[in-house]
């Protein structure tokens, strides 16, 4: 009887010092992390940030031009021309649909390899292709201040010189042109031109004739 009161004290005993949560014979085994969660760490993934040309177009003919410039209708035909040219060339390069391009599409090797194009392709000269030139600049410009993330490639277009153009020479006048110049001054206008216009306007007129080298 005392061996088994003993043993029976020294189960409580156990028992007692033994710290709680640890009740049980088996424990449970821990659940691993699952792999790529918490035992590794992922690269962060940045995406590329594209602009869409679309809306600054838009308010480049529609604001820009028209209230912000005074532009004339001509030129803004003329500037919505050489987009339509610029966006059907960079859509057949790229093999995207003009309204899926961005402004990052419309770098500097590409309105570079575009003036080629027209000059080679389309057979335009230089004046011609300085026109259209001056049009990608003006909408350059524009951006500009609305896209201050994309002032390097602006500053490349923009660095893009002119061609030289060779001015045609008038070398000649016929006797109606010349008499439509001496008939131009309005005498009833407001502001009518000096009397003194016409006689210096023929004898220049008879000079160039008169040097003119003969054919």
């Amino acid at each position: 009887m005392t061996v088994r009161a003993n043993s029976g004290n020294t189960r409580r005993k156990q028992q007692r010092i033994r710290p709680r949560g640890c009740r049980g014979a088996s424990k449970k085994p821990r659940r691993k992390a699952a792999p790529g969660l918490a035992g590794e760490k992922l690269p962060l993934v940045q995406a590329n940030a594209t602009t869409s040309v679309a809306p600054h177009l838009t308010a480049f003919f529609e604001q820009r031009l028209p209230i912000e410039r005074g532009a004339s209708e001509n030129t803004r035909q003329s500037y919505a021309y050489a987009f339509q040219l610029l966006l059907t060339f960079a859509s057949k390069r790229l093999e995207v649909a003009p309204s899926q391009l961005t402004v990052e599409h419309i770098d500097a090797p590409l309105v570079l390899d575009f003036l080629n194009d027209l000059e080679t392709t389309r057979g335009n000269g230089p004046s011609s292709r300085n026109i259209r030139l001056a049009a990608i600049k003006s909408f350059i410009h524009f951006l500009e201040y609305r896209l201050p993330s994309a002032i390097e490639q602006i500053r490349r277009i923009l660095a893009i010189p002119a061609k030289k153009s060779e001015s045609r020479l008038v070398r000649h006048l016929t006797g109606e042109e010349m008499q439509a110049l001496l008939d131009a001054p309005n005498p009833t206008a407001r502001h009518p031109r000096p009397r003194h216009a016409a006689p210096v306007l023929r004898r220049r007129l008879t000079r160039l004739r008169t040097d003119r080298p003969p054919s």
